[in-house]
């Protein structure tokens, strides 16, 4: 369910059960660990395609491409035997969409708009234009739909009509200016994490560039009134992790971070800097499984994949297993499910 694979689909597919609806999947990933997986059962005896979306342009990524070479290991110029290093931060390289009640909402990075589709038919039922692309689905809470966007702003919408509630960005006035970025024009604060809301709050990250601070941001999900803003001292790229006490934002080449959920305060970061990526989930039992765990040697690095459980230091921190090849994984009851070019392992 993470999403469809770049190149083969970038468009919205939906197929549902003759029978009726499965559960709501009203967050990336269905839930703030993106674990991905869902209570429902479904008899596949009985799915078919029921309506389906085409973009007519490619998926435009944040980022393009892997790295042409690693600072860190091969100094300040790219390598010479051809090698690079993978690409890090390909947290948007398909459309995702989130699911309530009878509707489908979804955002796009090529139209910069938030859309909602009729669940059975596939009908447009409104559309919301933002000014930049939109990275993540929206999240679904309490009738609303919530949504970050490259112009620095997280929206409030109707989940209903799309009718904008509030809207808010961290960014101060006099630092609002915008510059060219794949071909928009966006601040040097996007939003480029999503947004989670727990337990009436609501929580995303801003930022680009590593010598602009970012801001981690709390609000009220009701009002939009600002409860905390800090800098969180990283550039985070992919979805938001959040727990009952953590937040965990992804950095792609750099570790992931870890804050104190109701004051946004540092709490760590788990391993060291090649412990890289922008995907992760959050198990259960509240360890971190990261999807990248890089392996280095002297001279490149190798895609794999970590199960990484965090403690309040790095010595605390232990590797619980390392897996070569592998582009996704989930955890589910205490399996871990890993997808390799080879095959599904568990």
């Amino acid at each position: 369910m993470r999403g469809f694979e770049k190149g083969i689909l970038t468009g919205i597919l939906c197929s549902v059960a003759c029978y009726g609806y499965a559960e709501d999947w009203p967050t990336h990933l269905h839930d703030n660990r993106r674990s991905a997986v869902t209570s429902e059962n479904l008899d596949f005896s009985k799915l078919k395609l029921a309506w389906e979306k085409q973009s007519p342009v490619p998926q435009q990524t944040a980022w393009a491409g892997p790295a042409l070479w690693d600072v860190d290991h091969w100094g300040s110029a790219p390598a010479t035997d051809g090698k690079t290093q993978d690409a890090l931060r390909n947290f948007d390289d398909a459309p995702f969409v989130t699911v309530a009640g009878d509707l489908v909402f979804s955002g796009s990075a090529m139209t910069d708009c938030v859309s909602a589709y009729d669940r059975e038919t596939g009908s447009s039922k409104w559309v919301f234009r933002t000014l930049g692309p939109v990275r993540f689905p929206p999240t679904y809470w309490e009738g609303k739909v919530y949504v970050g966007s490259d112009d620095g702003f997280v929206y409030c919408l109707n989940a209903t009509n799309g009718v904008l509630n509030w809207k808010y960005t961290p960014i101060p006035k006099e630092d609002y200016r915008l510059i060219g970025n794949n071909g928009s024009l966006i601040p040097k604060w996007p939003v480029r994490t999503g947004v989670a809301i727990q337990d009436g709050t609501l929580y995303f990250a801003s930022s680009l560039t590593s010598w602009d601070k970012t801001y981690l941001c709390a609000l009220d999900a009701r009002s939009g009134k600002e409860i905390y803003k800090v800098d969180g001292g990283t550039t985070p790229m992919g979805s938001i992790l959040v727990t009952d006490q953590l937040i965990y934002l992804m950095q792609g080449r750099l570790s992931p971070s870890v804050f104190d959920r109701k004051t946004g305060k540092a709490d760590g970061s788990i391993g060291r800097h090649y412990d890289a990526g922008s995907y992760a989930l959050v198990s259960v039992d509240g360890s971190l499984v990261a999807n990248y765990a890089h392996v280095r040697d002297k001279s490149h690095v190798a895609r794999g994949c970590g199960l990484k459980e965090w403690g309040k230091t790095e010595t605390n921190m232990t590797v619980l297993a390392s897996f070569k090849d592998a582009n996704n994984l989930i955890e589910d009851q205490g399996v871990l499910y890993i997808l390799t070019d080879k095959g599904l392992f568990a």
